[in-house]
């Protein structure tokens, strides 16, 4: 009999905290919506200054950074608020080690110097790779036409360079080495890409 009233008890005492728990899930669900964003705009910010920093332990915070928040979407998605809350804060945690382990202490200007200095040596070599007597022929249009819009996009990283805009930079010079790379037939580590 006494179970019985404890099991009543707890029961009818669950029944009223109901509806404070659903405000509570409620406020939890924002806030965690809010941590998502700021965390995704932080690997968004994160992701030119790391991939030009050539900083392979960088990369790697990086990489764990952009799986954590993977994770904690389908956490949010499973209903699981807490676990989504703690991963995406801990891809933030990866995403300030990363940027830490690439010396962006100087708002990226060294980053993007590197990157822009390195973009020029593959644009260089690609333009010597694509000249019509290393080929044996004129290249076909397409490859020059990447190279072009690969040349026109340095211009613009270089731009944005000599203005302190370190964040565009990086992306323009980033897309115009792929760019290059594309035009030569190599992938970003200068290995072949299958045609």
């Amino acid at each position: 009999m006494r179970r019985w009233r404890r099991l009543i008890v707890i029961t009818l005492a669950a029944m009223a905290l109901l509806p404070v728990a659903g405000r509570a899930q409620g406020m939890t669900r924002e806030r965690i919506r809010r941590s998502m964003e700021e965390t995704d705009r932080r690997i968004e910010s994160a992701e030119p200054v790391v991939l030009a920093s050539g900083d392979a332990q960088a990369r790697d915070e990086f990489a764990v950074a952009v799986d954590l928040q993977g994770r904690a979407r389908r956490a949010d998605r499973a209903g699981r608020a807490l676990g989504a809350l703690q991963l995406t804060r801990g891809a933030r945690e990866r995403c300030t080690r990363a940027l830490r382990l690439c010396r962006v202490e100087d708002g990226g200007q060294q980053v993007a110097e590197r990157a822009v200095r390195r973009t020029d040596e593959v644009l260089a070599g690609a333009r010597e790779q694509l000249r019509p007597e290393a080929r044996g022929g004129e290249p076909s249009a397409r490859l020059a036409d990447d190279l072009a819009r690969a040349a026109a996009l340095q211009d613009d990283a270089t731009r944005h360079l000599r203005d302190g805009h370190w964040e565009p930079c990086l992306r323009l010079t980033l897309e115009a080495r792929r760019l290059a790379h594309r035009a030569v037939g190599r992938g970003p580590r200068g290995r072949p890409v299958p045609r």
